[in-house]
């Protein structure tokens, strides 16, 4: 899942897709990206090169308290996003960010 930050996209997509729900505190974004890298009307394209540069963390990590409120939200956005193995989906998601703790 790329960070919001990295994504250049049209103007049309986030009038289609109705921009961040912010009934999400801290994974509106991750919402959004789902909403749109689900629909098969778009197409993407992988830049190789570095374009954004972001510090690690973020509200997600800054405490025990925000992981678990993340993890809630990521989940519900996944279901609601209609992704098939949301329980897969959000350990995975969970195990990658573990070397930003390690990193600071």
């Amino acid at each position: 899942m790329p960070a919001h930050p990295t994504l250049f996209l049209k103007r049309e997509v986030y009038l289609q897709k109705g921009g961040f729900n912010l009934g999400y505190k801290i994974a509106a974004d991750y919402d959004f990206i789902l909403r749109v890298f689900r629909d098969p009307s778009y197409s993407f394209q992988y830049v190789p090169i570095t374009i954004t540069k972001m510090r690690l963390g973020g509200a997600s990590n800054k405490s025990l308290k925000n992981l678990i409120q993340k993890t809630k939200e990521d989940y519900r956005a996944s279901k609601s996003n209609g992704l098939s193995l949301p329980f897969k989906v959000i350990l995975l998601k969970n195990l990658s960010k573990i070397p930003q703790w390690f990193k600071k």
